[in-house]
């Protein structure tokens, strides 16, 4: 999130199962308009206008908290956007799996990103 809302001081992000649409729990702090709702909806910010930003992401088509809205950022996401997508088949939603995806994740981050070389 805080990458494409500020590609100019990230240029990259790293996704591990992440999601890119709000999820606001029923129990929060604050009340949920939909200026608040659009302001974080990071699939429409990317297909209105997509930062010139480097992503790398995972996401499984079994992980139902991160597969819905990484399919609708995929298909939103173009130029300037870079996007490496690791789309596994059935891994689900777990910190295991993202242990074992990181060191892959971070060599691209040093191969794509000149700030990371």
């Amino acid at each position: 999130m805080a990458a494409i809302r500020h590609p100019a001081q990230y240029g990259a992000a790293i996704v591990l199962g992440g999601y890119f649409q709000p999820e606001f729990s029923p129990r929060r702090p604050f009340q949920v308009t939909p200026a608040l709702n659009r302001a974080y909806d990071l699939v429409a910010t990317v297909a209105r206008h997509p930062p010139p930003l480097l992503v790398w992401l995972e996401t499984s088509h079994s992980d139902p908290v991160s597969y819905p809205s990484t399919k609708a950022f995929l298909a939103a996401a173009r130029a300037p956007m870079s996007v490496h997508a690791l789309l596994l088949s059935h891994a689900g939603h777990r910190m295991s799996l993202w242990d074992g995806e990181l060191p892959a994740a971070l060599d691209w981050l040093g191969a794509s990103d000149p700030a990371f070389s």
